[in-house]
């Protein structure tokens, strides 16, 4: 068979006798890479520039086929500048044919692109590679490759085995999430664990009741709530001759704002019981009626927006929940905190407040809260009053402002 690729003096072929490899877009594809080939530009211009060639490293090809081994973006490039030649050597170990194996071809073509040229610990690049690997290993072998086989690919793209396996998951559920972490707009832990969560039975209600007007509408609401769970909590304090603070004596300091949370609960219930309006009837968490984990459950509201689905599916319960935390020094490290299943929620409203240790300064607001907003610790979600803060909550008592460094809070008193 004559050559097709006809090899000039120094090591150059001609860019017209070279040919992409069928398979380097399924494993690279330009549009995921169209970073690497705008730098990869500029880098080959000032090269030509200079030496009159523009690639230094150069390209492996078939010679009697003129297909590309290594090299089909430095190939692609060439052509776009308008490169007549590059730098090129034969592929000594193989000859390109149409019908070689696909895992065989795939194994051979990705031994000559792990070798630095691109960055392929990328997440979405590794991730793309396995996945054409293992894809072209079950066809060839009627199985997919081991537990083990996975492990040795992420040492050979440079990635913890342990994170791999995750992306692996991720990418199989939810790959529109490789590409959030690749952003940094969420961690690979952060990511496993949102496709690892409980995933809820009920719908999210495009329509669904938020309650910032009806404090508006009903200012007693707001009024009787931080009085009454205020007074509800010191008079708690005050059983036993306040031993809650004894020195010797005390309880634990959670316990505060414990008692404090179940008293909001208990006022803001009431709270909207007293307006009267048939819609903002409600009940807590303890009350028989209340068969729901809702701190404060709309069963009214619940139920007219459930019947617009006519018994397919079930919107979630119209609701309020009870968020209280200890001041810890300052905003970020003041934390509130929920179970994992809550990053796969969708909006709802929170009333959360917040209390120094001797519990004479208070900050409370309602503020909507999806479950994106939650950050992950190994034992469920957080949010700290700093993050809260940028959801623009609305303040019932005191409120919290930008200060030079860092979120401040302006506490209320009561």
């Amino acid at each position: 068979m004559p050559m097709k690729v006809k090899f000039v003096k120094g090591g150059y072929a001609r860019v017209d006798d070279l040919t992409f490899h069928p398979l380097n877009e399924e494993i690279y594809p330009r549009d995921n890479h169209q970073e690497d080939i705008e730098l990869l530009k500029e880098k080959m211009q000032e090269w030509f520039d200079d030496y009159g060639y523009g690639n230094h490293t150069p390209v492996i090809v078939c010679p009697k086929t003129g297909v590309i081994y290594s090299g089909n973006f430095r190939v692609l490039v060439a052509k776009l500048l308008g490169f007549e030649f590059v730098l090129a050597v034969e592929c000594k170990e193989r000859i390109y044919k149409k019908n070689t194996n696909k895992y065989d071809e795939l194994q051979f073509l990705m031994s000559y692109n792990q070798d630095g040229k691109r960055n392929e610990s990328n997440p979405r690049t590794a991730l793309r590679l396995w996945n054409a690997k293992n894809d072209a290993y079950t066809d060839a072998f009627g199985k997919e490759h081991s537990a083990k086989d996975r492990n040795q690919f992420a040492r050979e793209v440079g990635i913890d085995k342990d994170v791999f396996k995750k992306i692996v998951e991720i990418g199989a559920v939810r790959p529109d999430l490789i590409e959030q972490i690749i952003s940094g707009d969420i961690s690979v832990r952060k990511a496993y664990t949102l496709i690892k969560a409980p995933k809820p039975k009920e719908i999210a209600d495009p329509n669904r009741h938020t309650f910032y007007g009806d404090l508006i509408k009903y200012p007693s609401i707001v009024d009787h709530t931080i009085e009454r769970s205020i007074s509800i909590t010191r008079a708690h304090i005050a059983v036993g001759g306040n031993v809650i603070d004894d020195p010797v004596a005390g309880w634990e300091p959670q316990f505060k704002t414990t008692i404090w949370s179940n008293a909001i609960m208990s006022a803001l219930t009431e709270a909207f019981n007293l307006t009267g309006d048939k819609k903002l009837q409600c009940a807590a968490a303890g009350a028989v009626s209340n068969k729901t984990y809702a701190d404060v459950l709309f069963q009214y509201l619940t139920d007219l927006a459930n019947k617009k689905l006519n018994g397919n599916k079930r919107y979630f319960d119209t609701q309020i929940e009870i968020k209280a935390a200890e001041f810890n020094g300052n905003a970020g490290d003041t934390k509130i905190y929920s179970g994992i299943g809550s990053i796969n929620l969708p909006s709802q409203e929170f009333v959360v407040a917040c209390h120094t240790g001797n519990f004479s300064k208070f900050l409370i607001m309602m503020v909507t809260i999806e479950g994106k907003d939650w950050s992950t610790t190994t034992k469920g979600a957080t949010l700290s009053l700093s993050q809260l803060y940028k959801l623009n909550p609305t303040y019932l008592l005191g409120e919290m402002f930008e200060g030079k460094r860092k979120v401040e809070i302006q506490w209320g008193d009561a």
